[in-house]
């Protein structure tokens, strides 16, 4: 590893200036990502900035408008086991938990795991399927970027130069909504993702009112399944679900790499997504 300084400012103006300020700078979060490629020589900054003492960026709540936020700086495994995330969507609860081990989960943060923007984030198809936003600061001041926004391709993201992700926010309709998260792998834990769905639905007398498929692991970024989402629209769940799943494999362009072929990870996203679709319309 390089030889590199460290920052543990106490406020979260104190980090917007410094990052401002040292353009070769990286923030460190959990640090379960970032130690490891600096290890790997992947990330070789000057200097290295954490984020363990900025209270504004932790912890889980209720806004005035019934959506929930969730501080980027949260651990994944408080987001596991927090009763609020659990009754207000339970598969940010599931998604959390697929991620790592729980020693990773007990360190890692739910701003890491979607800052790092890689395409496997297991958090970020239910945050895309949920329509999350993430609320950020920077030395311009606060904005908000939708997560169909955030992400610009692997390893980056729509953050500029001296801005943090601040928290995420779930909008209230998200609770309503029958929601479930499923992820291919070889193992049950420490596993990168094949390939991943999160669904999002709506239901009425079988029909479809609204529903938000997300993937991951199926392109350079996570992504939206509008067309798919369109075709579903008014239309009877489990009828429709085989040709659901025939019409979202057009919607993704996955690689060939050491963990699967570009083949396979389409078929299993059909799959994934069929599955999702006659679990979310059961009795």
């Amino acid at each position: 590893m390089n030889n590199f300084d460290y920052r543990d400012p106490e406020t979260i103006e104190e980090l917007i200036s410094i990052l401002s300020e040292n353009p070769e700078s990286m923030l460190l979060a959990g640090g379960t990502d970032l130690i490891n490629e600096m290890k790997e020589g992947k990330h070789t900054p000057r200097l290295v900035v954490s984020a363990r003492k900025i209270n504004e960026m932790k912890g889980i709540s209720l806004d005035s408008d019934g959506s929930l936020n969730i501080g980027a700086a949260t651990t994944l495994s408080e987001v596991v086991n927090s009763p609020l995330v659990k009754n207000f969507q339970e598969a940010i609860s599931a998604a959390a938990k697929t991620v790592g081990s729980t020693q990773v989960r007990n360190r890692g943060t739910i701003g890491g795991n979607v800052c790092h923007a890689s395409p496997a984030a297991d958090t970020a198809p239910v945050l895309l399927a949920l329509e999350a936003k993430a609320n950020v600061e920077g030395p311009g001041g606060q904005r908000v970027i939708p997560f169909t926004e955030f992400f610009k391709g692997v390893g980056k993201t729509a953050l500029q130069q001296g801005e943090v992700l601040k928290s995420i926010s779930v909008p209230a309709g998200a609770s309503g909504m029958k929601c479930l998260y499923f992820k291919l792998g070889v193992r049950k834990a420490m596993e990168i993702t094949i390939a991943s769905v999160a669904v999002a639905v709506s239901i009425s007398e079988g029909y479809c009112k609204d529903i938000r498929i997300a993937l991951g692991s199926v392109a350079p970024v996570p992504i939206r399944c509008s067309r798919t989402e369109g075709f579903l629209i008014g239309k009877k769940v489990r009828e429709a679900a085989e040709e659901a799943a025939q019409a979202v494999k057009n919607e993704c362009s996955p690689i060939d790499d050491i963990r699967a072929t570009g083949e396979y990870r389409r078929e299993m996203v059909g799959n994934l997504l069929k599955k999702a679709l006659i679990i979310l319309t059961a009795d």
